[in-house]
């Protein structure tokens, strides 16, 4: 069995910062330019980007591109692929969009089972692992709502904590948009017809962005899942 380990690498690409990573789960993930209630899987600000631009199709051990009709075009390499036809990327390819506005690569992994980390067993008398521990290099104290990073204490401003804790509370599986905005936002007004708080697309985005960026390297450890939320991912 292999699992997934691949991610990209942003060069560039408003609103991410270079260096910034984003791990590819399992399915598609559509790439574009958000606009009023389209929201692609990965956004990118510029206008340059069309709505739906391009699409990585990750499935088994092979990563693919597809351009989907973008007006400016994606480039693989710096050279043009054919809209609507498959691409497959390996390691260290080169992706741009709109002829350079956004630009990342791709760091592809296949993790085999022999280089798996085997999962830690909790003694079956103490079902529930200890509040705090370790986890890549991070403490997280909820009760306290205390975080160190690297042995440091780091300050959460405003609802980054709340997110932060919210994520940490399923550690290791995804977190729905709707329940971050139900948790991070209970103060908002509740929208009529979906029954959660109003909390724009663009909130949650800047938010995610902000509490990774405090997060400096550990910030990848926030996995984005494509159309539906986000993943706290740690060792336990």
């Amino acid at each position: 069995m292999t699992r997934n380990k691949s991610c990209i690498i942003i060069e560039k690409g408003e609103p991410y910062e270079n260096g910034t990573e984003i791990i590819l789960a399992p399915g598609s993930v559509v790439l574009g330019r958000p606009w009023k209630e389209h929201q692609p899987d990965l956004h990118f600000l510029s206008p340059h980007i069309s709505k739906q631009h391009a699409k990585l199709i990750i499935k088994d051990e092979l990563v693919t591109l597809i351009d989907l009709d973008s007006k400016h075009g994606t480039q693989v390499n710096g050279t043009d692929i054919v809209p609507r036809k498959r691409y497959a990327l390996k390691n260290n390819d080169q992706i741009t969009l709109a002829k350079g506005v956004v630009s990342f690569r791709l760091n592809v992994h296949f993790e085999s089972e022999a280089e798996q980390t085997t999962d830690l067993q909790f003694d079956i008398d103490n079902e529930e692992p200890p509040a705090q521990f370790w986890v890549n290099s991070i403490v997280i104290d909820p009760k306290k709502r205390e975080v160190y990073i690297k042995g440091q204490k780091t300050d959460f401003i405003g609802k980054e904590i709340e997110l932060l804790l919210v994520l940490y509370e399923k550690a290791n599986q995804a977190t729905s948009i709707e329940d971050i905005k139900q948790r991070v936002w209970p103060e908002r007004s509740i929208d009529p017809i979906t029954s959660i708080p109003d909390v724009g697309a663009d909130e949650i985005n800047s938010l995610i962005y902000r509490l990774r960026k405090r997060m400096k390297e550990q910030g990848d450890c926030i996995v984005t899942i494509p159309r539906f939320g986000y993943r706290l991912d740690i060792e336990l």
